[in-house]
């Protein structure tokens, strides 16, 4: 598409040492032949461990075969990005330009790594900055850091799913993964007068949102919830914001308020782990993550 996206050769070799120290293996360099010369900078850079440069040298059937041997994908918005979504290899993609709210993998496991500029989403072929602002906050530490989360066993103990619901959703069907708690406001419920609809069986009503809450950690503890096992879903900044102090993953809530403010979204420091069209959808994601 354009050098646009590229994330920086030193910085794809910086963040391969630090996973390769953590998980001794080969690191396997996949690119089209306008990316040979990057690639090989990519891979003088990985020094101390082995490294296959195969950057265009494969059909693209031989790159899928590739791909579908590895243990983790680290990658640009790009077509090979989606291939390990695909494959369900768990993948890092770096988000420069681009928007990954709307060309993000379609992954079960994926960790979507951007900064907030105000020049981004630009979706540009070509910077036509001094420099590419997009990707200066991103540091092979940060893509390191979201690999080891990636490749380290996922959690089967009990978590929850924190839901803020609005008035565009619609319950889901599907019964909820077990030994997950879904947690609602009180409060939230009575501001969209949904306090007489029928929860799901074992739903947990708390007054008002684990966040405004003042031992939030006692309550996680009481209930042996598992923060690192849930899940924060809801279409506002509000709804996501515990995961980043507790942990867990999180899905927006495409509603008609969400898509109205896009451009607020991209002004905060984190990307939802999925952007669902409804509340089905994200239960779905759930529970195929738990298989």
């Amino acid at each position: 598409y354009g050098g646009a996206k590229r994330w920086p050769a030193e910085k794809f070799a910086e963040a391969a040492r630090l996973i390769l120290a953590n998980h001794p293996g080969t690191a396997v360099i996949l690119g089209g032949p306008s990316e040979i010369i990057a690639a090989q900078n990519v891979a003088k850079d990985i020094y101390s461990h082995k490294v296959i440069n195969l950057a265009g040298q494969t059909s693209l059937g031989q790159a899928i075969s590739v791909l579908s041997q590895c243990h983790l994908t680290l990658a640009n918005d790009s077509g090979l990005m989606h291939l390990s979504g695909a494959l369900d290899v768990p993948v890092v993609a770096i988000f420069g330009p681009t928007n990954p709210l709307t060309t993000a993998p379609l992954s079960r496991r994926r960790a979507l790594l951007r900064r907030p500029v105000d020049c981004a989403p630009c979706l540009g072929r070509e910077c036509l900055k001094p420099t590419k602002y997009c990707f200066e906050g991103l540091t092979p530490f940060m893509v390191a850091e979201a690999a080891e989360k990636l490749l380290a066993p996922v959690q089967t103990s009990r978590g929850a799913i924190f839901w803020t619901p609005t008035q565009d959703d619609n319950w889901p069907t599907q019964p909820l993964p077990p030994n997950m708690q879904l947690v609602m406001a009180v409060s939230d419920l009575e501001s969209l007068g949904l306090l007489d609809s029928s929860f799901p069986p074992g739903t947990l009503l708390i007054p008002r949102p684990l966040l405004e809450t003042r031992d939030h950690i006692g309550f996680l503890k009481n209930h042996d919830l598992n923060p690192a096992a849930s899940f924060w879903m809801g279409d506002i900044p509000r709804s996501l914001e515990g995961a980043s102090r507790f942990g867990g993953r999180t899905i927006l809530i495409m509603t008609s308020r969400a898509q109205d403010s896009l451009g607020d979204w991209f002004k905060l420091d984190f990307t939802p782990d999925l952007a669902a069209p409804d509340p089905q959808r994200a239960i779905e994601w759930i529970s195929s993550l738990m298989i």
